[in-house]
């Protein structure tokens, strides 16, 4: 009965089962391919035959639609590895190869040098030019000419990549598996002398808009906000931009297991929805603005949370209250269980690896428990007032 309440849990289960299989046996795509046909022609014959229509063949028809999410699973996670990709420059690599790439991020600045995500876009090999794609992390000496690099910039170099590896500690985090989920596979070193920036600049439009946006607001911070320690605060815990955050502060709030303060998360992404809702209610007493409240409210909140990085958090929270708006706008107030199915239903359809994903696991946990929880708890904690107030002005 509660499945049937909340069919999109049916779709998610065996899907992300799928996600599991894929990545730990390995199985070739054409098998899920062929799962896939096999089980949708044997679902559709079975329907358009009326000896198969009855109630009796009810249980067949619904483990075809689940072996089919299964395969579905299995090839959007295949699809997803970069290394099943046909250009992944880690089959055609070679050391020596002059590599072009071009930066997907601005410079993080750590201890000892920059940190930046790239992609690599060419290979060039004896005068000849190989397209290739897949993710590196570079590091980039310290010094002022490095530091004026930009998102989107493109760089060619020739220094060895280095394949990600793990520190080897038993038992230790995998960086290399995480490193892999986020599809960076490579890293290398780079100081000035090592790469030549090309001229232009290459990243998209409406992601310059978004870096240019983000900037804006990083400014106005900084404008109102004094002191060094108060605006890299003030960054972090508004936007989520943590690069300007004092190190020791964090160290502190890290010690104190306090951090998440400091993290923007789905709690900000509420606060805005509110606040979204309360400042357009006017458009809802009018049938003919409601939409216009939907794709004002929707349109704000992706842009906070492209803005603050597109973070897993804020995306899953996203995602959430888009159902929710999209559901009030067709007058449809779905159950909170298939809302949280559907959402990660979609995030899991964008990116399998977020299955992986401490924080989607735990936001998913904790949303789960208190929905489930919490009548039973504000139940248990009920007082009743034996003493009831006088009647009259008593205060007087």
């Amino acid at each position: 009965m509660f499945l049937r309440r909340n069919p999109i849990i049916r779709l998610l289960l065996p899907m992300a089962a799928g996600i599991m299989l894929q990545w730990y046996l390995k199985i070739p795509v054409i098998v899920s391919i062929i799962a896939v046909v096999v089980s949708l022609m044997v679902f559709f014959l079975m329907g358009a035959l009326r000896s198969f229509k009855s109630w009796k063949w009810a249980p067949w028809r619904g483990a075809l639609i689940m072996i089919a999410l299964v395969s579905v699973g299995m090839i959007i996670t295949w699809l997803k590895d970069i290394r099943n990709h046909r250009e992944w420059f880690g089959k055609q690599y070679q050391p020596g190869d002059i590599v072009m790439a071009i930066l997907n991020e601005p410079l993080v600045v750590k201890e000892r040098s920059y940190k930046v995500n790239a992609s690599l876009v060419y290979l060039f090999r004896e005068g000849k030019k190989m397209p290739a794609a897949g993710n590196m992390m570079i590091y980039l000496e310290k010094d002022s000419l490095n530091g004026t690099l930009r998102a989107g910039d493109r760089i060619l170099f020739s220094r060895e990549l280095q394949e990600i590896r793990n520190a080897g500690n038993p038992g230790g985090f995998d960086y290399k598996r995480y490193a892999l989920f986020n599809g960076i596979t490579h890293q290398v070193y780079l100081t000035h002398k090592n790469y030549h920036q090309l001229p232009g600049n290459a990243i998209p439009w409406y992601r310059q808009w978004l870096l240019q946006s983000r900037s804006y607001v990083l400014n106005a911070i900084k404008a109102h906000v004094k002191g060094a320690k108060e605006q890299g605060l003030a960054e972090a815990m508004l936007i989520g931009y943590k690069d300007e955050l004092d190190k020791n502060l964090l160290r502190s709030y890290t010690n104190t297991g306090v951090v998440h303060v400091i993290a923007v998360s789905g709690m900000h992404l509420a606060l805005l929805y509110w606040l979204l809702n309360l400042l357009f209610a006017s458009l809802l007493r009018k049938e003919k603005t409601r939409w216009l409240h939907a794709a004002l409210v929707l349109t704000l909140l992706w842009f906070f949370s492209l803005i603050t990085g597109g973070t897993a958090s804020i995306v899953r929270a996203a995602v959430m209250f888009t159902f929710i708006t999209v559901g009030k706008q067709i007058n449809r107030n779905a159950s909170v269980y298939n809302i949280l199915a559907a959402s990660a239903f979609c995030q899991l359809c964008y990116n399998p690896y977020w299955l992986w994903d401490v924080g989607f696991q735990l936001s998913y946990a904790a949303v789960l428990s208190i929905v489930v929880f919490y009548q039973s708890i504000y139940n248990l904690l009920f007082i009743k007032i034996k003493y009831s107030m006088p009647s009259g002005n008593w205060l007087q």
